[in-house]
């Protein structure tokens, strides 16, 4: 769970071809301590959601491993928890139904589970919000359930497939706060896609780009707080066979 300390989220050698037959990675390795927050950034259609894709155990690689907290990721789990573009929530529950939906599924009991969707509602300051339904919600409400309900089962790792993008500049901004705050109390290793790297400087512990099939780069952007060796293993870039950097 996100309160473990140990957990690490590891990518070693990994390859993975479309069905078409295009290649999306080719040994990509990187490791990335918990309670961090990395952009993922890239053009359209360069495998930003693929890698989210990977990481949610949505699909499996072609060869390569990916690990959270030391467990290899086979298929889908609640310790990674996933966040898209559109918020996906279940328009015939209520906020705080849709917040205990996964806690539910886990078997917690409901007492348990009420009083921890209510807290990350007020958290992520939709409390009022509780008893509306989806269609009820502006699209930054909608989000904040949504985020809000990812984390409800306490996971290691939220991965977040540019979940931002359809809010105007104010919304964003305060919808990032937020965010901010709740994920560094839960020490949740955060990974979201993005296109809008000035909104995400001061919250971004890293920025990994992926450039193409076998060119990826990974800037620290706080490097006197988080040396780069935390996320590759070294004091300078890593490479691979094939990869100019991390």
């Amino acid at each position: 769970m996100a309160n473990q300390a140990s957990q690490i989220l590891e990518i070693s050698n990994l390859c993975y071809t479309q069905p078409n037959g295009t290649v999306v990675f080719e040994n990509f390795s990187v490791t990335i301590p918990t309670g961090r927050f990395v952009t993922l950034r890239g053009r359209s259609g360069v495998g930003k959601s693929t890698l989210l894709g990977l990481l949610a155990g949505h699909f499996l690689p072609d060869r390569g491993q990916l690990r959270v907290a030391g467990q290899p990721v086979r298929n889908a789990s609640a310790d990674r928890s996933m966040v898209f573009q559109q918020h996906n929530l279940f328009p015939w529950l209520n906020t705080l139904n849709n917040v205990e939906f996964g806690l539910k599924c886990l078997g917690l009991p409901k007492t348990e589970r009420r009083e921890r969707a209510l807290k990350l509602l007020a958290d992520m300051g939709v409390s009022d919000a509780a008893e509306l339904f989806p269609n009820e919600l502006s699209g930054g409400m909608q989000q904040r359930v949504g985020i809000a309900r990812a984390l409800a089962v306490q996971p290691s790792c939220l991965l977040m497939d540019e979940p931002l993008s359809a809010l105007d500049a104010d919304t964003r901004g305060r919808t990032l706060d937020t965010l901010s705050a709740v994920i560094r109390d839960m020490q949740v290793l955060v990974i979201m896609a993005t296109h809008h790297q000035e909104a995400l400087k001061n919250l971004a512990d890293a920025d990994l780009l992926i450039l193409g099939p076998s060119q990826n780069e990974c800037t620290m952007l706080h490097p006197s707080a988080n040396p780069v060796r935390e996320f590759t293993g070294t004091t300078h870039a890593a490479h691979s066979n094939s990869t100019k950097g991390l």
